[in-house]
């Protein structure tokens, strides 16, 4: 149970409807008359998707793999995806960065110029997923606290006693788990975070970072993040003793050179422009138009 993630559905009026954990109820969705049914589950059993499909148009939102789905349409929002789907499913994807699903907060924000320059006082912002499941934060916080430059952190954690437990150099606000995370990247001078869906927003807003694969589904992420030098990286999945030195050196490179903070810009402009949305929304609207 995500707290800021219910007060969002509730905000935004959506009706819901609580079903058991990975399942599908064919059933009870066709109760709606739905026009097209979108699904994204790494765990719901690939022919309860493909029978529904069968019924209603089906779009399953996917990380490259399918899983053996049969539906009318896979999105594929993940950075150089477009590459692995080649010569498949013609005229049934939508891969790539030009799709990544960008919320319209983050689109409103102005992406970061390619030769920004760092105030005084640089704000660093820091999360490992909105409840830091995996227990790295204090890690990450030990890492860069070394650091010799200036800098403040605003830090994105669970645990609101983590605060108390520290004594850090660098000065620090700590906040929850919020729907407030646009305003916290528009402050964000550099970003150290794990490497999931926001990736994609924190890209399209160029801001220079580093990003964390701390779960196996992380590391195609990281890698085409790395390929196309759009940010830094870590790899803590193989080696999670690598944080420590790994992240220090690439924070203070990320500090002091401008060069460095501008090509990781340049590079993020070049693949994201924001409208990824957009062109998802007039895909599903022509699907349905053509049923």
């Amino acid at each position: 149970d995500i707290s800021w993630l219910n007060e969002e559905i509730t905000r935004s009026g959506v009706n819901t409807v609580l079903v058991p954990a990975q399942t599908l109820d064919a059933e009870a969705i066709l109760e709606f008359t739905p026009d097209i049914v979108v699904v994204d589950s790494y765990w719901i059993d690939p022919v309860d998707i493909s029978e529904l499909n069968s019924k209603v148009p089906v779009v399953a939102i996917v990380d490259g793999d399918t899983r053996g789905i049969d539906c009318s349409l896979f999105i594929d929002q993940n950075l150089g995806s477009e590459a692995q789907w080649s010569g498949k499913y013609a005229g049934r994807v939508l891969a790539g960065s030009r799709y990544a699903l960008i919320r319209e907060e983050i689109t409103r924000l102005s992406p970061r110029q390619a030769g920004n320059h760092l105030g005084s006082t640089p704000n660093v912002l820091i999360f490992a997923g909105g409840t830091d499941a995996t227990g790295v934060i204090p890690e990450i916080l030990a890492a860069v606290d070394q650091v010799d430059q200036a800098f403040s952190m605003t830090v994105v954690t669970g645990e609101h006693s983590l605060s108390k437990d520290l004594l850090l150099v660098h000065s620090a606000n700590f906040t929850s788990a919020t729907t407030e995370f646009d305003s916290l990247l528009d402050r964000a001078d550099i970003v150290i975070g794990a490497a999931g869906t926001s990736s994609w927003e924190i890209c399209t807003l160029g801001i220079p970072s580093i990003f964390l694969a701390v779960v196996e589904n992380q590391l195609q992420v990281i890698s085409a993040i790395e390929k196309a030098h759009c940010g830094e990286s870590i790899n803590l999945v193989a080696e999670r003793n690598l944080l420590s030195s790994q992240l220090q050196t690439k924070l203070e490179e990320l500090l002091t050179s401008q060069e460095l903070r501008a090509e990781l810009s340049r590079n993020c402009e070049e693949h994201f422009d924001g409208l990824g949305s957009s062109r998802v929304a007039e895909a599903l609207e022509s699907l349905s138009l053509n049923q």
